[in-house]
Formats: structure tokens, sequence, C-alpha cells
């Protein structure tokens, strides 16, 4: 850049016009900013800085230089896009299709420090001139500088001084290799020694006495600022301390400027001593030399200002002093900026905070600008604008007449770690003045060194043996973590230190919290408790006493409303508190069901001291599900603060957030509400959210987060609290007072995973997330934990659990209940004594049956038990229970003992799927997890799927029970109720008959009736009203048809019988007429009746003499005389009809009887219906009748053939009995590994999942003994929670049938054949994937990168195409991928179960033999299709017909008899049962023909698996997919091989097929090819290959 000022300070003076300089970083701005971009949301063009600039200077008239300084390495982010411009075109082409370009004036340069980013393209178009280091130098400073003194001496002198000592210091730099905290050229170390000698030569200006030799004086003065100049940017590491080699080698070269012996350059300022006039007029002033004094005169005595925190505590010492020295020197005196260069946690921030707080802020503002990794120009120029007004024009500056300087360039300070010493003195003076604040004993403070001395020493253990790495990446310790070890001290009361030995605990447990809690594994928490008990014996005089388990400190250690900070002495009080805070917040909130086991107790106590610290801001580390969220709730709900977390929704970004904050904000400050922010990973929608984050915690203040109105109403607020505090109420104090009480009142709890690398590379471009929060890490739950948590919900399982005082009895009511209502059903509407016949049937029934039990027994042996079809399954008490076993079975065990039991093996289940799955990433490179949640889902699933299980197994067992019965009480009184229906129906015949007779006389009557009305209509009645005065026969139809027409329904016969009356009746003919034809025939009433007496007495009241005076008033007398008619014979016939419907509802009740008597006939239909209006109905009556009579036949004969059938059943429900019974005691233990293999095998090959089952689980149910086992004393603090203190623990046995497949109870071979038939592979992998998919709690998530899984859903669910997401089942998800090795995080394996539907070996083979036959052998693959299906209905009817036929006898609630299908169906079970066994032997001879052609099958599988294994072995060997696969494979079945395979893919090849015929060891080709082989395994030796024979 020199060289550039120098030639443009030359082109200055050469042309008229000033030629034009343009500079800036394109690295400091996006590509957007530096060229400009078309903004999307408008489609306005935003111009760019270089595209601004390139355009307003080729606007300018002239031929005067114009330059654009591109001042930044190239990076071809950039540099491409000026490709146009550096070319021939020498054009730049925007966006915006606008072309700027470059004319003759105008010039690129290029200002950078290397080529390793420049292509070929820049370097060729550009003209390369190369600057050393050594060509122009640090010497033109200096001169020009030197030319500024106005001294003569300085002038003439300093030239001298600096290439005497300069060229030394940078020759040394280089060759000894001098560490430096930051990269730093050679002239900014002149530069910084100039800006040092600017200030220490004021010193010799206006002396009271010149300097004897004043070259001296300045040569010391050089020599002392080039120490710094050179020295102050020197470091250390693991093995040297540079700047200690760097003081040895100055004071010896330094041979002219003596520095004190025994010391550091470093350890000394140059002090003047003040002028000191002669004691008397005859001695000569003497001159007073400035002396090298050390630094620990400036150090100033500490006070503590209670309530401060720890990490906010400055105690000066001799390095704080001399760096507040050379700030004070360098940024007051010569307005020179200063950076501070050093480790996290050093004490940087508090320096300069100190450094600022000194200026008078009337004339003086500081700005924090803070840097992250999502810092971009926009924003730092926006925050480098807001303390800035604006002035004139456009001219901005600080408010007022206030300073505010903003740099570039620095002088470097490298920040070490404070030495021992130092931090001593530190630590000594803020406990002793904490301890003499509370009027502590002096023996106490006496005792301050020995606490800080073991302080200091762990710590430096610590540092020294917990190194940061990938995965520990927070092994970082610094002064941070030893301020917060002594804030637990200034958090303690006098009641918390009352001796040494309880100062001691204070630090032991302080130091526990601050360095224990962030190590990740247990081997590091083990090699720390190891270096603890080393310290506190070698520093304290009780070392036994000091360690103390549990140890725990808490601010509720004696109650909840405690805030004292205090020792819990009785744990199990502790373990109440926290108990009874749950309650208190369950009733306050959402319930929270929490088992509070020991690491969750101390998991509280932990996040509760956090918050209750000053600054309090966690970091809870851990897997999802391991309770952060939850016990941060409650911690807080301890601690009295209000909790809020972050509602994601749509359109949730950084402005949400920011408003979210402020909120938070004010009510933190304004309004005094303490309040925890808790933030998940999940709750990170952007990872910018953790710029606000950082910025929160690392300063409490977050840019841009107020708007100005909304900062003036805080600052108005604040006003009352500044002035409590005895300050001016100015904008800055109001403001510092507000982000105190921020950072006093608003903590912050993030809750975070470790897996992966999220939290790695958060914590580096994040640091405050690690350097500003204390750490609590989430380990696996212990042992105990999981089997407290299992205990505790697995109380709520009936068959776990002692019932309570009366639960017993009422479960027998319950039962009994049960089994009457399936005898019952259908007996409502009876009559009592009809109900009571049937139960004293079954009564009879059941003494018949104990009777027969009773002799059976007398003939056995005592205590044997004789099994029958008649015994009672699942009734009585403990004894009964018993007797109801079968020989084998063992005795009932004590639900509390067999808990124990189940608890045991989820928690060992829940650590060997641990253990499998670190060998099978160490194998296979296969991440699975699991965490708590899938524990508590183990829990939940093993809960839902007993109670089905067991719903399904007493409904079973008591519809046997009852069919039983039931058809015992059929069979007693079938005959007796058959003949009873015989009599009543012939009654009923004869009755019928009788009625229909009379009845048919009417019949006549009836039809005149509407032949007569079929004569009517409106144009002869219309012509009948027209009658004036009609004749008086006439008038007497009219009046008759009066009386019926009104009378016949009520009986009010109208008195006005007239012409008049007669023609209203009349009036709208339409409704008459149809009033008439719809006339109730049947309930004429007998007024009415009486008063056409006269009527049809007269003989001329007919119709042939009507007729000849009107045809209408014919038709209607006809009607009347025949509906008379009519009603006398109805009147005469009524009685025999209700006596035959007597007789009907006799016969009904009869039948009615006889079926609910046997509880298999239902009742009969509906009474018959009254007869009808017409004859049509009785007809019909007639018949239905007779298909009654009809019906009844069928019925006693289909009854016949039930009973005959039920004969058959009654040796497989005997043998179901004995099954149910057997399933009593082994079911809890079956749906236990049931429950287990569905969590957690999923994820797992074969392999591995046949190492849980068939070795891990069945050893460990193997191990559970009906005994007593005692607690040793030292598993008491764990088992106090899960057992309450109880000493001996009961362990029950946990039975489980033997050789059975953990599966079969989800599933049976109907189901699988179905699956099959549906695309699934017919092998065990397949089909357990099924089972688990299908009986999942959680979300499936298919590992499927064959696609045979989705292949399979597609078809189980036809009606969905084309989906990676399913909906069914309410609301079921299934989730699909295709990668072949996923690692999902833990979080999401929590919510989903995985499940490897990568294609097997077995499964592929039997999809290639499809193949295979289909080509050999199309009858054989025809023959296989057809076993399928057979196999479907092999399965599906015995059971599905068995199933049916209980269901339909014990819920039957009509008559059975009419079922028809059910006795069909019973009678074909017997032949279907034969038809079953000649498909089963034709599906054997199928299977057997299948079996001549597998090995081509098989070879193409494991060829398929050993390319698989190639590319896995060499990555760049390309891999067909198994379609691609199946496709080569059906083409080479008709081809000849070819003779070009790879050497090593034959090998492979041959391996594979050795083993595949046993002819090899899989140990030893595994070793062979694998090794080393993993830890769980024995190593081979070498000998075994050379005496082992390979086939």
């Amino acid at each position: 850049m020199l060289v550039l000022r120098t030639l443009f300070n030359t082109y200055k003076l050469m042309y008229e016009k000033k030629p034009q300089w343009w500079d800036l970083d394109p690295k400091a701005v996006s590509n957007n900013e530096l060229f400009g971009y078309v903004v999307p949301a408008t489609q306005e063009w935003s111009d760019g800085l270089f595209s601004w600039i390139m355009r307003t200077l080729a606007n300018i008239e002239g031929n005067a230089p114009k330059w654009i300084i591109l001042d930044g390495d190239i990076d071809p982010m950039w540099i491409e896009s000026l490709n146009t411009v550096m070319d021939d075109n020498k054009v730049l082409t925007l966006a915006s299709n606008e072309r700027i370009p470059l004319n003759n004036s105008m010039r690129l340069m290029f200002e950078i420090s290397h080529l390793k980013t420049a292509t070929p393209a820049t370097v060729s178009r550009a003209g390369i001139l190369f600057i050393n280091a050594t060509d122009v130098g640090w010497k033109p400073m200096v001169d020009s500088w030197i030319e500024t003194r106005e001294s003569p001496v300085e002038k003439g002198y300093l030239g001298i001084l600096f290439d005497k000592y300069v060229n030394m210091c940078l020759e040394t730099f280089r060759s000894r290799g001098y560490k430096k905290v930051t990269p730093i050229c050679d002239i900014a170390h002149v530069e910084m020694l100039i800006k040092l000698l600017d200030s220490l030569l004021k010193n010799t200006r206006n002396l009271p006495i010149e300097p004897p030799n004043p070259k001296d004086l300045i040569e010391l003065y050089f020599v002392w600022a080039c120490v710094w100049a050179f020295g102050a940017q020197l470091t250390h590491d693991q093995t040297k301390d540079y700047r200690d080699a760097f003081s040895q080698w100055f004071a010896g070269e330094c041979k002219h400027i003596k520095f004190p012996a025994q010391s550091s350059v470093f350890d000394f300022y140059l002090k003047q001593e003040p002028f000191q006039e002669p004691k008397s007029s005859r001695e000569e002033p003497k001159f007073s030399w400035p002396k090298f004094t050390p630094w620990t005169e400036k150090v100033e005595p500490f006070e503590l200002e209670e309530g401060t925190p720890a990490q906010a505590l400055l105690v000066h010492t001799t390095e704080t002093v001399r760096l507040r020295y050379f700030m004070d020197l360098l940024m007051d005196e010569c307005r020179f900026p200063v950076m501070l260069v050093g480790g996290s946690g050093c004490g940087k921030t508090l320096l300069i905070k100190d450094k600022l707080a000194a200026y008078d802020s009337e004339h003086t503002i500081s700005a924090n600008v803070p840097f992250n990794f999502y810092t971009t120009s926009e924003m730092l120029q926006k925050v480098l604008e807001k303390p800035l007004e604006k002035k004139a024009g456009r001219s901005f500056g600080p408010p007022g007449q206030k300073r505010l300087v903003y740099f570039r360039h620095f002088a470097v300070f490298a920040v070490s770690f404070p030495s021992d010493e130092a931090c001593t003195s530190i630590y000594c003076n803020i406990l002793t003045q904490h301890l003499q604040s509370l009027n502590a004993h002096g023996s106490l403070s006496k005792f301050v060194p020995t606490v800080v001395e073991a302080a200091l020493t762990l710590h430096a253990r610590v540092s020294q043996v917990f190194l940061p790495t990938a995965v520990k990446f927070h092994y970082i310790f610094n002064l941070r973590d030893l301020s917060n070890v002594f804030q637990g001290f200034l958090m303690s009361t006098l009641e918390a230190m009352t001796n040494k030995v309880e100062m001691s605990r204070i630090w032991v447990h302080e130091s526990r919290r601050v360095y224990r809690d962030k190590l990740v594994d247990s081997k590091d928490m083990n090699q720390y408790d190891i270096m603890e008990k080393e310290v506190v014996h070698k520093v304290f005089e009780e070392p036994e006493e000091v360690r103390i388990d549990p140890l725990v400190f808490c601010h509720f250690s004696e109650s909840l409303g405690d805030s004292e900070y205090g020792r819990v002495k009785v744990f199990d009080n502790l373990r109440k508190l926290i108990v009874e805070a749950l309650e208190g917040y369950n009733d306050m909130h959402a319930n929270m069901n929490l088992v509070l086991f020991e690491d969750a107790i101390l998991h509280v106590c932990r996040i509760n001291r956090i918050l209750e610290s000053p600054r309090g801001y966690a970091l809870l580390i851990g897997v999802g599900g391991s309770g952060k969220q939850s016990l941060a709730r409650l911690s807080a709900f301890i601690a009295n603060i209000e909790v809020f977390q972050v509602q994601l929704r749509k359109g949730y970004g950084t402005l949400e957030l920011k408003a979210d904050l402020a909120l938070l904000y004010h009510k933190a400050a304004v309004k005094n509400i303490p309040t925890m922010f808790l933030m998940t990973d999940a709750q990170v929608g952007d990872e910018k959210f953790l710029v606000l984050i950082n910025d929160l915690l690392a300063s409490g203040e977050i840019p841009e987060l107020f708007a100005d109105d909304e900062v003036e109403d805080i600052l108005s607020a604040m006003k009352s609290s500044v002035k409590a505090l005895g300050l001016m109420d100015t904008k800055e104090n109001c403001w510092k007072v507000f982000i105190s009480k921020v950072r006093a009142s608003l903590k912050v709890v993030l809750s975070f995973s470790p897996v992966g690398s999220v939290l790695r590379v958060r914590a580096r471009r994040f640091p405050a997330i690690i350097s500003c929060t204390a750490i609590d890490w989430f380990h696996a739950w212990p042992h105990e934990a999981l089997l407290s948590v299992s205990n505790r919900f697995l109380q709520s399982v009936p068959q776990l659990r002692d019932p309570e005082p009366g639960e017993e009895k009422e479960k027998e009511e319950e039962k009994s209940k049960l089994e009457k209502s399936e005898v019952d059903v259908g007996e409502e509407g009876k009559e009592d004594g009809e109900k009571t016949l049937g139960s004293e049937a079954i009564q009879k029934v059941d003494i018949e049956q104990k009777r027969k039990e009773s002799e059976r027994e007398e003939k056995e042996n005592e205590g044997d038990v004789v099994e029958g079809e008649e015994n009672e399954v699942g009734e009585g008490n403990e004894g009964e229970d018993a007797k109801s076993k079968p020989a084998d079975a063992v005795e009932k065990m004590s639900p509390t003992a067999l808990r124990v039991s189940v608890s045991e093996f989820m928690a060992y289940a829940h650590q060997s799927v641990n253990d499998v799955s670190q060998a099978y990433f160490e194998n296979e490179k296969r991440h699975n997890y699991t965490t708590p949640k899938s524990f508590l889902e183990l829990i939940k699933l093993y809960e839902n799927l007993l109670k089905i299980k067991y719903a399904d197994l007493e409904k079973g067992v008591i519809r046997l029970a009852v069919s039983q019965r039931r058809w015992g009480v059929e069979k007693a009184l079938a005959d007796e109720e058959e003949a009873k229906v015989a009599v009543i129906k012939e009654n009923v015949a004869k009755k019928q008959a009788q009625c229909e007779a009379d009845l048919k006389k009417a019949e006549p009557a009836l039809i005149a009736a509407e032949a007569a009305l079929n004569t009517l209509n409106k144009t002869n009645l219309t012509e009948l009203k027209t009658f004036g005065s009609p004749p008086a026969d006439v008038i007497n139809v009219t009046a008759a048809v009066m009386v019926l027409y009104f009378g016949g329904a009520k009986g009010v016969v109208p008195k006005d019988r007239s012409w008049k009356a007669g023609k209203l009746m009349m009036g709208k003919v339409d409704d008459f007429l149809a009033n008439l034809k719809g006339y109730d025939k049947n309930n004429i009433h007998d007024n009415a009746i009486k008063a056409m007496a006269p009527y049809l007495k007269d003989k001329s009241f007919n119709r042939a003499n009507i007729e000849k005076k009107s045809l209408a008033a014919g038709g209607l007398c006809d009607w009347v005389i025949n509906i008379c008619r009519y009603n006398e014979v109805y009147r005469d016939v009524k009685p025999k009809r209700d006596a035959l419907v007597a007789a009907n509802k006799e016969l009904a009740a009869a039948q009615e009887k006889l079926h609910k008597l046997t509880a298999l006939i239902a009742e009969l239909d509906k009474n018959l219906a009254e007869l009808g209006e017409q004859y049509a109905e009785v007809t019909a009556e007639k018949q239905k009748c007779q298909a009654e009579a009809d019906q009844t036949s069928h019925t006693v004969h289909l009854a016949n053939r039930l009973i005959s059938g039920l004969e058959s059943e009654s040796v497989r429900w005997k043998s179901m009995l004995e099954k149910y019974d057997v399933m009593r005691t082994t079911l809890i233990g079956d749906v236990l590994v049931t429950a287990a293999s569905v969590s957690y095998l999923g994820c797992f090959s074969r392999k591995y999942r046949e190492e849980l089952m068939n070795d891990k689980w069945p050893t460990k149910l193997a191990s559970f003994t009906d005994e007593v086992k005692f607690c040793e004393l030292q598993g008491l603090s764990s088992i106090q929670v899960v057992f309450s203190f109880i000493p001996y623990v009961y362990q029950g046995k946990i039975h489980t049938t033997e050789g059975q497949d953990p599966f079969s109870l989800l599933t049976d071979g109907a189901q699988m054949a179905q699956w099959v038939k549906r695309g699934t592979s017919g092998d065990k992998m397949s089909y357990q994937n099924a089972s688990i998919l299908t009986n999942s709690e959680r979300w499936p998530l298919m590992i499927d990168p064959q696609l045979q899984g989705i292949k399979w859903i597609k078809k189980k669910y036809a009606n969905v195409d084309n989906f990676t997401v399913v909906r069914f089942d309410q609301k079921r998800l299934i989730l699909q991928t295709k990668l072949s090795n996923p690692h999902y995080k833990p979080e999401l394996q929590a919510q989903t179960t995985l499940i490897n539907f990568t294609v097997t070996q077995d499964g592929l083979e039997d999809q290639l033999l499809a193949a295979v036959v289909t080509k050999e052998r199309p009858d054989l693959e025809q023959s296989r299709l057809e076993l399928t299906q057979q196999k479907k209905r092999v399965y599906n009817h015995p059971e599905a017909a068995g199933r049916q036929l209980l269901a339909r006898l014990s819920a039957a609630t009509g008559n059975v008899l009419n079922d028809t299908e059910l006795v069909e169906n019973l009678e074909s079970t017997r032949s279907t049962a034969l038809e079953i066994e000649e498909k089963q032997l034709l599906a054997q001879e199928t299977e057997q023909c299948q079996r001549e052609l597998p090995e081509a099958a098989a070879r193409a599988a494991l060829l398929y698996f050993i390319s698989e294994r190639s590319s896995q072995d060499k990555p760049d060997v390309p891999v067909l997919s198994l379609k691609a696969f199946t496709i080569v494979f059906l083409r080479a079945i008709e081809m000849t091989p070819g003779e070009d395979d790879k050497f090593i893919f034959k090998v492979l090849v041959a391996f594979k097929v050795l083993q595949h015929a046993g002819d090899i060891d899989a140990a030893e080709l595994d070793f062979l090819l694998k090794c080393p082989l993993p830890k769980t395994r024995k190593h081979l030796q070498v000998s075994d290959f050379s005496t082992t024979p390979m086939g």
C-alpha cells in the first residue's frame, strides 16, 4: 500500500486534475453487496459497491488516472465476476444487464499477500509485482517518525538505537521461532515501539535538571519499550514459555542496560522518581534516574463488594496492573488502540470494562461490537453506526462533544493465564473478605490458603489431563472455572461453613459441579474422582470426612422456602422435598409424570444451583428423552422462576425471536420477574437464532433488539433504579443498570444433544454457548435409574402388583358379571319366571360338574390335578388357582416379586442393546441409539401389549366355559320344549283356519262397496250438486252418507241432514271422493250404525231405484249399503280374530321360552300383526304363520345338528383351556420378551438380533429364581428410591414359553401367508420386520435401500401410491429412507422405530429361486404360487372358523339356531380338517421339488452380497442395485459367464461358497479378512490356521 500511495502522490504532481483513488476489501462484503443484485420480492435493482465505484469513475471525464484498489486476498467467488473486465472486453456485466466499461484511464489494482487461490486466467491477465518484506521494510516509517522529533539528541541517536535493537530482535524471532499469540508482521512491532516511545520520551522533556547523559536516558526508555513492543505478544504452550525465553535472551544481549537479576525483564516498569530539592544551597541538584521497579508496587488492595458475582470481580495482580498501565499509556496519551489476545476466561473483558469505566461518561462513550460466525458487513455497519448521530450533511459522529474511536490496527498484548501466585492472591482476597463480611471465626480465615491451594492444584491437574478433542471439544478449563468454584463460597452462609471440614466440603462439591459435570463418560469421571481423592489426601488433614457421598449443596436443603445455600444432611429428606415440589408443580401446570430416582434428584439440585447463581446460564447436554426439559422446569419452579419457551410456527424467524427476547428483557428488568428462557435443539429453527443467544450469554446486549422509542421507555423506567444506586441518570448509566438487571433476572437454559457434530460446530461458531454457561452433562441412565422408572410405571399393571383391599373381590364380581352376561345375553324382555328357569338349569349343570369333579379327584393322589372340559378356569382364590393348573405349572408367585424381575429384565435389555449397538457400530459402522425415551416406550408397549393379550386370554377362557355351559343346558331342555311347541302350533292352525273362513263371508260386500265407489267421478258428483230440489230418495242417500261420513269415527251423528248440508259435504268433490275411498270400514261407531237403521229398512233405498233419479246418488247408495254389510260381518268375526291373536301370542311366548331357556334359540319374531283392513293382509298373515311353523321345525333340526357337531369340538376346547391355563403363567414373560424385541431389534441385522434373542436375553431370564435376595450395604442408596428402604428384595422367576419365537405372539401363520402374498419375502427377517412395523407404538422408519419394504407397504395399503409418508390407523406414519446406512439423531430414533428392511441373503435367495424355477420348471412355479394361497387357507380356516364359532356362541343375542352359517361352519370343520391334511402333504411334496433347484439362487444371492462387500472394501468398485442385479441374473440364466472376473472377486466367491457349505469357520474367515476382531470376541492364534484344514 505504501508503494501505491507513493505512486499516487507522484501522479498528483503530474496531472492538473487530481487522480481518483477508491479502495475496498472485496472479502469484507458479499458478492451481492459487491456487484449488486435484483431484489426477489420487488424485482428492483440494488447496486453494489464495486459496480457503483466503477460506474462513478467511468462517468468522470478526462484522462487523469482512476484507480480501483481491491485490498484483500483473491477469492474465486468474486474474481470470476471480473473476468470480462480483465480480458479484452474490459466490460463489467451486471445481473441487471447493465454493461459498465473500463476505459483507458481506469485501472484495477489488487493488493494481495499470496496467489494460492488465484486462477491461471487471473494471473495471465494481470501484471504481477512481488514486493518483498525487506524491499521497503520498517526503516522508511522510522525515518519519517524521527524527522518529526524536536530534540536534536533524539534525532541523532534514535536511528542508531533502532538499528542496534530492532534488527537484532526481528532476526532472533525468526531464527528461534518464538511463538506469538497471533501472527504479527515486523512493521507492527516497530509501530508499537514508536507509539511507546512517543509516550515515554515525553518524560525526558521539561525536566527540572538535565540528565548528565541524555543518550543513556533515551536508551533506557528505548530498551524498556523494545521489551514490550516485541515481548508483549509472546505466549506459552504445553512445553515452553516463550516470554521467559525472550527475557533470558534479551537480558543477556542487552549489556548496556542492566535489569534486576533473577527476575524477568517483564516484571519491572520504569519509575521516574520525583525531583528533590537540595537540602542546602551548597549542594548541587542531582538528576534522579528512572528505576526498574516491580509491578507489585502498583497493585492496589482489593475490596469485595457484596452481591457482585465472582465472574465480575476484578482483583488486580501484577499482570493486570501492567496491562492497565500500557492501556493508559497507549489509549490515553497516543490514542492508539490496544487488542488483548488470550484464551477464554483470562480476564480480558474485565480489563477492558475496567478501563472503559474509568473514562468520564460525559466526554467519552464506548461501543460494544460483537462478532460471530454470521456477522455480515451490513450487520457490522449497523452496529458501528448505532451510537452515532447525524451532524452536518453526510457527516456522522458521537453525540455532542463526546469521543468515540474506531480502529483497525492494534498494539497487541498477550493475556495468559495468571500465575499460581496471582491466582492465590486473587482468591485468597475474595474468600477472606467474604468470611470477614460474615463475621466468621479467625480460624476459617487462616484456612483460606489451604482451600485455595487445593483449588489451584486440582485445576492444574484437570487442565493437564482433560484436554480438548473432537468429541470433548468443551474440555477447556480456565479462570472462569476457578471463579465458578469460589462462587459457591460466596453463595454460602456462615451456617454452611461452621468449620474447616464444611469449608472443604463446599470446595469438593463446587469442584465437582464445575469440572466433573462437564465430563462425558464414566472413564473420565472415575479419573477425576481419583485426582480429587489424591488432592484431598495431600492438602487436607481429615480427608475421609471431606469426601462423603452423597455430597449435595442446594438452596432448599432444609425446606422449599429456604433460599440459603447449604449442605443436604439427609438425602431422603431431599427426595421428599423434590417430590413435594413436583406435586406442587403438577397442581399449577401441565402434569409431569416423573420418576425421581437418585440421578434425577441430583440433576434437579445442579440445575437449581445454576439458576440461583448470579448470571446463571446452563447448558444441559444429553440425548433426547433424558429429562433435561422436565427437570429444568421443576428446578425453575423450586426457584420461583417463570419459564418461557419459544413456540415455533410457520414464518417464525430471527425477527420473531427478537420480539420474544425483547419481551423477556422487559419482563426481567422492568417488571422484576425472574424468568428462565429454555431453548432446545428442536427450537433452533435457524442457526442464526444462536447469534442472539450468543450475545445474550456473552454480554447481555443484543444489537437492534429494541426500537428507539422502546429504548427511551426503558431508560425512563430505569431512572429510579439508577438514582437508588447513587448514580447520575444519564443514558449510559440507565442502560448499564438495565443490562445488569437483565443478566441478574433472566436465566438461560440450553438443552442440546451431543450426538453428531452439530454441538461442536455451534460451540466453535458461538463460543459463549460453552464459555459463558455451566454445563450439566446428562449421561445414560444408570441401572438403578432404569429399575426405578420401570418399577414405578409397572405398578399400574394389575398383573404386577398386589391387589388392594377389596380389589380382588371386585375383580371376582366383575368376572362373574361377565360370565353371567355371556349366559344371559338376549334375555332382556323375558318374564322373571322364564329367566329363573334358565338359571336353575345352569345351576343343575354346575352341580353335576362339581359332583363329577369330586368323584374324579377322590381317585387321584393328593395334590394331583385332573383337567377336564368341565373345569372352571381363572376363578377362585390363590389355592383354587393352583388346583386348576396343569401338573407342570408352578405355584403362583407374588406380583410384587414378579415386578422386580420384570424391571430387572427391562433394565438389562436396555443396557444389553447399548452394548450390542456399540459392537454393531464397530463391526458394521451402523448407528443405533437407545435413549431414556426408548426405555419409556418399551414400558408403554409392554403395558399395552400385556393388557391386550390378557384381555384376549380372559375373553377366550370365558367364551369356552360359557359355551360349554350353554350347550349343556340346551341338550337337557330341547326335547321338552319341542313337544310343547308342537301342541301350540296345532291350536294356532285351527283357530287361524276358522278366522279365515268367517272373513271370506265379508269379501263380497267389500268388493261391492269398492265397485260402487268406482262408478263415482267428479263429473256425476258435480251434476248431483247442481240439483236445486232433488227427490226425497236422493236426499235420503246424502243423509245416510252424512251419517257414516261424520259419525262413523267418533259417533257424533249430524242432526242437519238436509240437501243443503249434503251439498256442503260434497263441496270439494276430489277430497270428498278420496275420503270415501279411504273410509275406515272396520271401526264404525255404534251411534252411526243405529242411525243408519231407518235408511237401510226403507225398501226404496236401493241402487236400482236411486239410479233412475241420479246416477251419482245410486253409486253412493250402493256404497252405503255394502259398507254396512261388511261392518256387520266384521263385527261377528272380530272375537274370533282376537282369539287367533291370543293363540299366536301363546305360540310366540312358547317359542321365546324355548329359545331363551336353551340360550341358543332366540325369541321368536315379533307377534303376528293385527289382521289388516284388507283381505290381502289376512292372507299374508296366514303364509307367515306357516313359515314360522316350518322355521320352528327347522330350528329343532338345526339344534340337533349343532349339539352333535359340538361334541367334536369338546376335545379342541379342552386343549385350548389347558393352553390358556399355561398362558396365565407364561404370558407375562412372553409379552416381556416380545415388547423388548419390538422396541429394540428393528435396527439390527439378523446376526445381532439373534445374539439378543437367543443368547443375552434368555440367559438373563434363566437367572431369575423364586428367592430372596439381600441388598448389599453399598447398594442401599440406589435401592432406597426403588424399594423404599426394604433391605430384602423378593425376586420372582419369569416364566416363558420354551422355544417360542417372540414375534409369534404378535402374528400367526395366516397373517404371515397374507404378507408373503403382498410382497414380503418369506425369510425370518422379513417376518420380524413386518411384525415390528404393524405392532410398534412409535412411528415406523424403514431403512429400505432395495425398496423391499415400500413394495410391501404399497400392496398392503393398495389405495395409496407414490408416497413416502403414509397416514393410517389413527394418524400413524410410515417413514421410509432409501439410504443404506443412515445416521439419525437419538431424538429422532426415540420418536420412531427403526426397521432394517435391507434385503437378507435368505430373502434374496427366495426371490431368485422363483426366477430360477420360472425359467427351469414353470410347472413348479405355478405349484409354488398355488402353495402360497393354500398356506393362507390352511392357516386361516381352522383358526378363523374356531374364533368365529366361539364368538358367535358366546355373543349370540338372537335365535342362534337361525344362524344356519354357524351350524354349517361347525359341520364343515371336520371335513375341512381332512382337506387341510391333504393340502399340507401336497405342500410338502411341492417344497421338496423346489429344493431340487436351490443352488443357482443361493449362488446368485452370494454374488450380490459379495459385490456389496467388495464395494465396502474398495469404494471404487461399482455396485448394482437389487433391481438391476435381478435383471442381470435373469439374463445370466441363459448366458455363459465370462472369464474376465477379477481375482479378488473370485476369492471372495470361493470363500462365501465354502462358508455357505460349512467348510470354513465364520470366525476364522472374519479374522482373516478383518483382523483384529472386536474386543468381545476371542482372538485366534496363527497356529489355528496352520493346523485346521480348510476343506
